[in-house]
């Protein structure tokens, strides 16, 4: 009898832990999960699984190549965390920042727009290396239209563009082989072997410094002239507005002061 005691007791104890152990690892789950929905997301080609929170929300910053976007990731986290440089194309792949526990950034590579954006426009706006230009002179005459190139470099037109023209009747026409002609000339870009001017160095040079701000080149949104008119039209009348009160406040300051009586004449009359 006690044997069969003492096997019944030893079963109830195992059926025990086990019921303490089922228990420990309900609340464990519970735990791990606390009001969050977890979702299983396969990488395609790999085996291996990764969890994601449904409550994880991830930033994205797009744009054009060189327009600062891994600068500002720099600026959000107050220190370096993402390579920058002045070249195009110089983030290769996506990089995820942690920001807090259920945010984070996603640095992205620039990205162009060919139907949208002419390949001169995306040269001088910077979405190209300007090194790996084969052909920069239709970005230079893009430049030229809209901006006095020649006058502000202060370029001197070359003797044999101007032997083509007749003298009296017509003003030689600038080119973009003319002004990158003239501004070799200008710096001393010379080839090293036939000693003439080195128009393509010239060429990637003028168009560094329309990069750097030395050629300023811009565009006003639509309708910008029609409000700036407008505007300037507001100033102006404000400040004649300003002007006429200002002259009938001092008039009646003079008027005022001229019709009170003077410490003089006070006096006398007391006398």
């Amino acid at each position: 009898t006690q044997s069969a005691e003492g096997g019944e007791s030893e079963e109830e104890e195992e059926e025990e832990d086990a019921d303490s152990d089922n228990e420990d690892e309900e609340v464990k789950e519970e735990a791990a999960v606390p009001g969050d929905v977890k979702e299983e997301a396969a990488v395609p080609g790999d085996g291996h699984i990764e969890s994601v929170s449904g409550r994880y929300i991830t930033l994205g910053l797009v744009g054009h190549p060189n327009v600062g976007k891994s600068t500002v990731i720099n600026s959000i986290m107050g220190r370096t965390v993402v390579s920058t440089s002045r070249t195009p194309g110089h983030t290769k792949h996506f990089q995820t920042i942690h920001v807090t526990p259920t945010l984070r950034l996603c640095d992205c590579p620039g990205l162009v727009f060919p139907c949208v954006v002419n390949r001169p426009l995306q040269v001088l706006a910077g979405l190209y290396n300007i090194a790996q230009i084969q052909e920069p002179y239709t970005s230079v005459l893009y430049l030229a239209e809209r901006v006095p190139v020649e006058q502000l470099l202060s370029l001197r037109m070359p003797d044999h563009h101007q032997s083509g023209t007749d003298s009296g009747r017509r003003q030689p026409q600038w080119s973009a082989w003319a002004i990158c002609e003239a501004f070799a000339v200008d710096r001393g870009f010379y080839t090293s072997k036939a000693a003439r001017p080195d128009v393509y160095r010239a060429a990637l040079h003028i168009l560094r410094w329309e990069l750097d701000g030395r050629i300023l080149m811009s565009f006003k949104p639509p309708g910008f002239f029609d409000d700036h008119a407008n505007f300037v039209d507001a100033v102006d009348a404000a400040k004649g507005a300003s002007k006429v009160t200002r002259g009938m406040a001092s008039e009646d300051q003079h008027s005022h002061t001229a019709s009170e009586p003077s410490a003089s004449d006070s006096d006398s009359d007391n006398e």
